[in-house]
């Protein structure tokens, strides 16, 4: 822009520059530092020259003199549409000549503006909510952790649990963070610690692994789904109850087929029933109707807790069982307790799933399968329970193979409201896959796919190309990403209307986050995804959730949704000199 000032001036020496020898003799105009161009407005009084009149004498581009230039009232360099066409044709046009803060070339900030013209305020622009005095995200709640596992997983909007095993001795012990920003609920952390003997209901466990699902809509009484390894060295799954209020002991009623753990046989205590070598990674996800007992569905590898490879030459089962809590609070399971085999895998990340209540109820899993190949399916919704006698075995759709054979693991998803999805245009969904390839090393990274699932033939589709979220790295081998979808305002939160921000349901998006490398230290990263394309909001753009650390090492994250509309939460494990659960607040509008 200044480069087009200069030429402009050139053009015109006798009359642009106002110094003490020119025509008119004004050497109160022969200025070393002008800044704002109300200082020459007398001479545009002087000239006769009116408000909308292009041509007008403004501060020279360098700060010394007025001159007469195209009008640039804010003096931003964007030009005052009124100049149309009298000026190149590659001129940038303003759109608030009386704001520096918005003309075409401004980058977007988060302020109620439309900084960059384009009709549409704060379109892609994510603001960390902090105050005035601390950048960094803030600690959960008092704790030092030392967590041998961690897991996060949201239980409703506005809440989410952390379930983490911490080792003393090679004998570990649970624990459990409940988070929520209901009123009425506080932020607290509590210690799981088994004691007693068969007769008391409770017995002695090792615990390796925790993951935890809500019992209920209304409380906090959580379902515990966790890894043993007392007396099972290669870890054994089992499922208990934790009642809010009550003294955080997993409770494993007799009356339960899990009470001795799932996938048992008659003559073993451990978890190797099929040739399995034990569990781990486990995940878990439930449902709640009105009428009904609650339901949901657990994953996990059929392999010792120590697997941490990915693109292993051994194939392990993966394995899903449903679950019912009865009304007498004794969990049922699927198939009295002989899981289903969903495929086998060669990676060592955690199955994920996904929940999707608002249509054709049921779950979404993704695994890494036996070739390497980023993989979902979906299990409807279980039957009502009738009886606690042999509940049914669940059904598993077929598998939809994202990316072929590309070394994949650690799978995250996040589903959309309901729309018109695939090449017929049937109702379903749009699910978010991001996953790892290359097993997250200098060959591989982050990869992110939107898929659409029809509600009516359950079949799935590539709705748009897969996308390079990130690459990997010879230090961060493992890139685990954490995925979440907000309904609105997430890639245009709105066109301008009275200075306020409108938003609609399409205009949502995905955020993606994960552990990687920013300025050389490790830090918790982000980019945005839009549902309407499919595509990076903006492809130079990768965003720090927390300050970069410059020793030890950083956890996984987790996002969930706010209970706050317009914001997000994620969560960390930190580890520096001592650890501890850190988090924070996106504002997403």
């Amino acid at each position: 822009m200044r480069a087009f000032f200069s030429a402009l001036i050139n053009k015109m020496p006798l009359i642009a520059l106002i110094t003490g020898c020119s025509l008119m003799g004004l050497t109160d105009y022969d200025l070393v530092d002008c800044k704002d161009n109300s200082v020459c407005e007398p001479l545009n009084q002087r000239h006769g020259i009116s408000i909308d009149v292009c041509m007008r004498y403004q501060c020279h581009p360098d700060g010394y003199g007025c001159v007469l230039s195209p009008k640039d009232t804010d003096g931003d360099g964007a030009i005052d549409p009124i100049c149309k066409g009298q000026v190149e044709d590659e001129t940038i046009f303003d759109c608030a000549d009386n704001d520096k803060r918005r003309e075409p070339k401004e980058r977007e900030s988060f302020d109620g503006l439309d900084n960059d013209c384009d009709s549409i305020i704060d379109e892609g622009v994510i603001a960390r909510e902090y105050d005035d005095e601390r950048f960094e995200a803030d600690e959960l709640f008092e704790n030092e952790v030392k967590a041998h596992r961690v897991f996060y997983a949201s239980a409703s909007p506005g809440e989410a649990d952390i379930g983490f095993a911490t080792a003393d001795d090679d004998v570990y012990q649970a624990g459990l963070a409940v988070l929520s920003e209901k009123a009425d609920k506080s932020e607290r952390s509590v210690s799981i610690r088994e004691g007693g003997n068969d007769q008391s209901g409770y017995m002695i466990y090792n615990f390796s692994e925790l993951a935890t699902a809500r019992a209920s809509a209304d409380r906090f009484d959580l379902i515990a789904a966790f890894i043993n390894t007392d007396g099972c060295s290669q870890g054994q799954l089992r499922v208990g109850f934790i009642k809010e209020g009550y003294e955080p002991k997993i409770k494993m009623p007799q009356e339960s087929n899990c009470h001795q753990g799932i996938e048992i046989d008659a003559d073993t205590s451990c978890s190797n029933s099929g040739g399995n070598p034990g569990a781990s990674r486990v995940a878990i996800a439930s449902q709640h109707f009105p009428n009904q007992q609650t339901q949901g569905l657990i994953a996990w590898i059929g392999d010792t807790v120590e697997r941490d490879n990915c693109g292993d030459m051994r194939n392990v089962p993966v394995q899903l069982l449903g679950f019912w809590l009865t009304d007498e609070d004794i969990i049922q399971v699927s198939d009295n307790g002989k899981p289903k085999i969903v495929g086998e895998t060669r990676g060592g990340g955690r199955p994920a799933i996904d929940v999707w209540s608002d249509g054709v109820r049921g779950y979404f899993v993704g695994f890494s399968d036996e070739n390497g190949s980023a993989v979902v399916t979906f299990v409807p919704t279980l039957p009502e329970l009738n009886s606690r006698v042999d509940p049914a075995a669940i059904s598993i759709g077929p598998l939809f193979e994202i990316e072929e054979g590309e070394r994949a693991d650690q799978i995250a998803l996040a589903h959309t409201p309901i729309r018109d999805v695939c090449p017929d245009q049937e109702p379903g969904i749009e699910l978010g896959v991001s996953w790892q390839y290359g097993c997250g090393g200098v060959q591989g990274g982050l990869r992110f796919a939107v898929l659409g699932f029809a509600a009516n033939t359950r079949t799935f589709c590539l709705q748009h190309p897969i996308i390079e979220i990130t690459t990997g790295d010879a230090s961060d081998p493992r890139l685990v990403p954490t995925v979440v979808y907000l309904k609105k305002g997430f890639f245009e939160p709105g066109f301008e209307r009275d200075g306020l921000t409108v938003t609609d349901i399409n205009s949502g998006g995905w955020l993606v986050a994960w552990v990687g490398l920013h300025n050389g230290t490790s830090a918790i990263l982000a980019r945005r995804v839009a549902e309407l394309d499919g595509e990076l909001v903006d492809a130079d753009e990768v965003i720090v959730l927390n300050r970069e650390i410059s020793a030890g090492e950083v956890r996984y994250p987790f996002l969930y949704n706010s209970q706050t509309e317009g914001r997000v939460r994620y969560i960390y494990h930190e580890r520096l000199d001592t650890e501890r659960f850190v988090g924070g607040s996106l504002l997403l509008y």
